[in-house]
């Protein structure tokens, strides 16, 4: 199951957007979708109470800091993909879901402040990566990101 974020240090980038468009899209085509709604405004929770949302899309929100990792982790035993959308802010919460996913969307505003605040989101991926290969056996790492970092330092193994 890929888990994918949308993250974003700005307010108002257009990150619920993308999560429920993207989520819908998914769920048209006939996937199972859960979105984890980890915005403090909880758009995408209630969004979803309108007419229209497709049966196989499933939202969450009731999320904390200390529920994120398990949330993400149960939730991808049951749907085929699943999407955070975050808060515009880079909380620790934000961090603990970048490091559990798969793919980071970072959505952005065409203008000087959009571009500075992507290049901080940016950077907040890349530490939570680091972070990754330098603990490749820690239980925070997910198979996949094991995997690579077995494989650039050439210790390769199949028991991931």
């Amino acid at each position: 199951m890929p888990t994918i974020a949308i993250a974003s240090s700005k307010g108002g980038s257009g990150k619920s957007t993308t999560a429920a468009l993207l989520a819908m899209t998914l769920a048209e085509h006939g996937a199972t979708v859960t979105v984890i709604d980890a915005d403090p405004n909880r758009p995408i929770a209630k969004w979803a109470q309108h007419a229209g949302k497709p049966d196989s899309l499933t939202v969450l929100s009731e999320v904390t800091e200390s529920t994120i990792i398990d949330t993400i982790e149960e939730s991808g035993r049951r749907a085929q993909f699943v999407i955070i959308d975050l808060e515009g802010s880079a909380s620790l919460m934000v961090c603990l879901a970048i490091s559990r996913a798969d793919l980071v969307i970072i959505p952005t505003q065409g203008s000087p402040l959009g571009a500075t605040e992507t290049a901080g989101t940016v950077r907040l991926v890349k530490i939570q990566e680091i972070a990754a290969l330098q603990n490749p056996g820690s239980d925070s790492v997910y198979p996949h990101q094991r995997r690579d970092a077995a494989a650039q330092d050439g210790s390769a193994s199949t028991a991931l």
